[in-house]
């Protein structure tokens, strides 16, 4: 049965949510097997078939009937677990100023420190003075300047150790800081690493990046300013690192509340069957799709940026669920959420097809549906999206400057 255009969207998003949190997820929807699973399946020798003798046949079908009652029973617990999770995790988003400095480590004096960078009168006295008021940043920019690759000597040859932000904002340069600030917020963003999803914090990095790129490169087509867009890319995805990590705390902490209930209400089958539980792909995933767009378009609103205007258009885009490009046109969303619906949706084709979890079709009528023209994909062809390059000034003031 041909698969409807709504249909297409939204199985492709679902896919890649799947790829994000749990890649062997995203490949059994698309009716593939990963390297790792055709390897193991390579090593397994074949027994030979034999016909069951009646006796064993019947207690096989004993055996998977208990089996399945007791995964029946995991099933309704899991989901009766999970509706109290939903709940605690929804009154932890509203808190957005609690994700923000909580959950995201940063602070809403990110605005004002990205408008000052791209405003034309932008110095580096004037960002100093912001970066000063958050430490992990000021400690992110003079580790940068310490890579060997940076290493510059006096007169004497001795080298030179960048020791202040005033010094390490001179040697970076104001054009290069308006790439490498943004990159760095994003990352300090991340999640910490779980070892329940071990390809999760790579997989939304590439993302990151690829679609801040993206944007970048897309903006002017769509009238918009290049850096704002790489802007815009790179924190349209807020939401996502804050639903992640607060699901798994939210989780651990009902996890214990639900089996010590058990416990004292005298329910020790209902108890171990909680304690097996583990972090679900499929309820994160749901929970991404769900509340994310509208927890970063509420960070972003946050930050108050006043030169920087892309608020407006992450709340658009918070609307769109499987709506085509031409309908988000249609409907006359912001030009940012324009720009951001194509760099997004060019960066989740260009993540599954290097996974091979896209159909050559299906990736045909992704990028039609969003809007991706020949043009936009032989601009898009000429850069690394997901790598980041600039040049440093190198002029490393004295502490007195």
């Amino acid at each position: 049965m041909k698969k409807s255009i709504t249909d297409l969207m939204t199985e492709i998003n679902e896919r890649f949510d799947d790829f994000l949190v749990f890649e062997e997820k995203a490949f059994a929807k698309a009716g593939k097997k990963t390297a790792k699973q055709i390897a193991i399946e390579n090593s397994v020798q074949k027994d030979s078939k034999r016909e069951l003798l009646n006796i064993e046949e019947s207690a096989n079908k004993r055996r998977e009937q208990e089996v399945h009652k007791k995964e029946v029973i995991k099933a309704k617990i899991e989901r009766e677990f999970h509706e109290s999770v939903e709940a605690e995790l929804q009154t932890r988003l509203d808190d957005i100023e609690d994700v923000i400095e909580t959950t995201l480590n940063i602070d809403v004096g990110i605005g004002k420190l990205l408008d000052i960078l791209y405003t034309d009168a932008c110095t580096i006295s004037r960002l100093v003075t912001q970066i000063e008021e958050m430490p992990w940043l000021k400690k992110r920019l003079i580790r940068f300047t310490h890579q060997p690759k940076y290493q510059r000597t006096d007169s004497s040859g001795s080298a030179i150790i960048i020791k202040s932000v005033r010094q390490a904002l001179s040697f970076i340069g104001i054009d290069s800081l308006r790439i490498l600030i943004p990159v760095l917020i994003a990352k300090h963003t991340l999640p910490r690493r779980s070892e329940s999803f071990p390809h999760f914090n790579k997989h939304l990095w590439l993302y990151i990046l690829g679609s801040g790129n993206a944007a970048k490169c897309l903006a002017p087509r769509l009238g918009l300013r290049a850096d704002f867009g790489f802007i815009a890319g790179l924190l349209s995805t807020m939401g996502i690192t804050a639903v992640f990590s607060i699901y798994l705390k939210v989780f651990d902490t009902k996890q214990r509340e639900a089996i010590i209930k058990c416990r004292e209400s005298n329910s020790p089958q209902k108890a171990e069957i909680l304690n097996q539980l583990t972090y679900s792909p499929d309820y994160l995933a749901e929970y991404m799709r769900q509340y994310s767009p509208s927890v970063t378009a509420d960070v972003i609103s946050e930050f108050n940026m006043k030169w920087i205007m892309i608020a407006p258009g992450l709340n658009d885009l918070s609307k769109v669920k499987r709506e085509t490009f031409k309908q988000v046109v249609k409907k006359e969303y912001h030009p940012v959420a324009q720009l951001l619906f194509k760099s997004r949706a060019f960066m989740k084709f260009k993540l599954l097809q290097s996974s091979r979890i896209i159909s050559k079709q299906e990736a045909m009528l992704w990028l039609h549906n969003c809007g991706i023209t020949g043009d936009d994909i032989a601009i898009l062809s000429l850069i690394n999206l997901t790598s980041i390059t600039f040049e440093v000034a190198e002029e490393i003031v004295s502490e007195e400057s």
